[in-house]
């Protein structure tokens, strides 16, 4: 009866480690969500030709990252840029760029960073955490793996702060650097890199919201004031 009652216990004990085993392999990271409330995030674009300096940018910026201050090495994730947001100062220049000519925005709506893995990193402090990334840049049907530089800067509970009251919860706000060369994207080939740079400069800078109870909260629908003058009645 005691070799019973041993063996049941080891029993019990071999299943309930395993469970915790299982789900604390499964437990990932929190998730921020990159869909700026404010449409403030950016990423700016340069290429900067021997004959023609050229300055955009994008703000369609979604995606989510997994994060936990504690464990940074098991982050993961991925920042997804719209086509159709990508503007130039001069208009049919932007045209041309979101075009099938360019970008071809209708074909590839989105240019993709994929987080694949944190080759070294070391917090800076208590919020700022900074390293180097193995990442996918998918862009106009081409992939490339590139190594880039990161910083993520952790501020838990300033979602209220920076969205004036209207959303609470932790902000991580992503910046890094790098540059892609236009030519292996396939991108306007045969343009002379005199007129268009070859390598394009990648500045990313955004925002994510890891929002309170995990859940984006619903935003009341924006209500524009009736202006509509009332005529005044007719006097008999």
């Amino acid at each position: 009866m005691f070799n019973s009652q041993k063996n049941r216990f080891a029993l019990l004990s071999s299943i309930s480690l395993f469970c915790v085993v299982v789900a604390g392999a499964k437990a990932a990271p929190p998730a921020y969500d990159f869909k700026d409330p404010k449409e403030i995030s950016a990423v700016s674009l340069t290429l900067d030709s021997k004959l023609e300096p050229i300055f955009g940018y994008a703000k369609g910026i979604s995606g989510t990252i997994n994060f936990d201050p504690t464990h940074p090495e098991l982050t993961t994730g991925s920042i997804a840029v719209e086509v159709s947001s990508v503007q130039f100062a001069n208009d049919g220049y932007t045209q041309t760029a979101q075009g099938g000519y360019g970008l071809d925005g209708k074909k590839f709506p989105k240019i993709i960073f994929t987080l694949k893995k944190i080759l070294r990193g070391k917090k800076v402090s208590k919020n700022l955490f900074t390293g180097d990334i193995l990442a996918d840049f998918t862009c106009h049907g081409v992939t490339t793996s590139l190594t880039v530089p990161i910083s993520a800067s952790w501020f838990p509970g300033l979602a209220e702060e920076r969205t004036n009251g209207k959303f609470k919860g932790d902000l991580l706000v992503v910046r890094t650097q790098f540059n892609i060369s236009r030519m292996k994207q396939g991108i306007s080939k045969e343009i002379p890199i005199n007129l268009v740079g070859d390598s394009v400069e990648v500045r990313v800078a955004c925002v994510g919201i890891r929002y309170a109870g995990g859940i984006k909260p619903v935003e009341a629908p924006k209500t524009t004031p009736n202006t509509a003058k009332t005529p005044n009645p007719k006097v008999k």
